[in-house]
């Protein structure tokens, strides 16, 4: 079984201009690692989220991203 399924995306500034972005270079993660690299976007306040590879579950969501899908 594959561990390397999660995909860590984020926005960056202002969501009108910018789209999702995958942090292409390391993707697909283990979850721990995903984990790791979605609380160190959180942390700067940025819309960011962690989700499947396959399926597009997502298994966290920042509260800034939380924030603009309630909007």
């Amino acid at each position: 079984m594959r561990k390397k399924i999660w995909n860590v995306k984020f926005i960056a500034g202002n969501p009108e201009i910018f789209t999702a972005v995958k942090i292409a270079d390391k993707s697909p993660f283990t979850r721990a690692a995903a984990n790791e690299a979605f609380e160190n976007l959180a942390s700067k306040g940025w819309r960011a989220w962690v989700e499947h590879v396959d399926t597009g579950e997502r298994i966290a969501e920042s509260s800034a991203e939380k924030q603009y899908l309630t909007q």
